[in-house]
Order: C-alpha cells, then sequence, then structure tokens
C-alpha cells in the first residue's frame, strides 16, 4: 500500500510503520 501525504508529520508515521512492519517480517 502506498499513501501520498503532504504533512511531514504523517509521512514520518508512515515511514515508522513500514519500518516496524519489516522488523515484524
Amino acid at each position: 500500500m502506498i499513501c501520498h501525504v503532504n504533512s511531514p508529520r504523517q509521512e514520518k508515521k508512515v515511514s515508522v510503520f513500514h519500518l516496524e512492519n519489516n522488523v515484524v517480517k
């Protein structure tokens, strides 16, 4: 899932989410 967000805050949140997702896998 690719999300296009303009707010850096949201972007950071999404990045962290993907990072955690990779760690879990």
